[in-house]
């Protein structure tokens, strides 16, 4: 009876991996990184040169403590704290309360992410750089001994929120990407992750980008996002600025009102 109990625990976590609802493509839909992407570098390779080196370099980094932190913040994947990360190029943060249709839809983009490096991160089992070296994260509870470094899931949501962040938004089109591309890179400096790693997750999260556009219901709410996003921006860039005064005096401190 243990057995079998087990055996259906085991077949419904394949299954909601597989069927996840709060994504839009299932990773059997998704294009195979096991096929498309290259295998990861071999500690022999000379391609692991610029993978050790990078690594090194993201260990030196943590000594920028507001580097660190920010990197930190980056790992935790949560929607709410990604859409502030990317506030400074936007302008404003998207929440699930002033536009609740792109927060929907940037919440199903990751585990679009997720289901986009699946069948990679299975096939090539590589490990982690923690792992490889023995040195601890500096957040060593998120760490775990199964062999799932390559391509990353992280930076793939990253670039994939850029992606589409830049289609709603063009005119911050280069702040947004760059914000993209950098979480990609506090995996690097957590020890999380190998640059290859990175450079895959980015491939990955590009190729499933485009397979998500051949989906009818994706392009109906990327479209609905679009409109939501550009009502929002309007309103947000129109918002009266309110001026704080002490005792009459200008206090040189300008900030936007909350739109209504």
């Amino acid at each position: 009876m243990t057995f079998v109990f087990a055996l259906f625990v085991a077949f419904v976590t394949v299954y909601a991996q597989n069927n996840d609802p709060r994504a839009h493509i299932e990773a059997n839909d998704c294009p195979n990184g096991a096929i498309y992407l290259p295998a990861p570098p071999t500690l022999d390779e000379s391609r692991f040169l610029n993978d050790f080196a990078q690594y090194r370099w993201g260990v030196r980094e943590r000594n920028n403590s507001e580097r660190l932190e920010l990197a930190l913040t980056d790992g935790s994947r949560d929607e709410e704290l990604l859409m502030q990360r990317f506030a400074p190029a936007l302008g404003f943060t998207i929440t699930a309360q002033n536009a609740p249709k792109t927060f929907q839809l940037m919440r199903k983009l990751r585990y679009d992410a997720t289901a986009a490096c699946e069948m990679a991160k299975v096939t090539f089992a590589r490990k982690r750089p923690y792992q490889q070296f023995g040195e601890h994260t500096p957040c060593p509870e998120w760490e775990n001994d199964r062999p799932n470094s390559y391509p990353s899931a992280h930076t793939a949501q990253g670039w994939l929120y850029a992606m589409v962040l830049t289609y709603l938004d063009p005119e911050n089109q280069n702040e947004i990407l760059k914000i993209g591309y950098d979480y990609g890179v506090s995996r690097i400096i957590l020890g999380y992750h190998y640059q290859s790693d990175t450079d895959a997750g980015r491939l990955a999260a590009s190729a499933t980008f485009a397979r998500l556009l051949a989906l009818p219901g994706f392009i109906e709410e990327l479209q609905e996002a679009k409109e939501e996003y550009q009502a929002l921006k309007h309103r947000m860039m129109n918002r009266p600025i309110v001026v704080h005064y002490e005792n009459d005096v200008h206090c040189g401190i300008e900030e936007y009102a909350n739109p209504q």
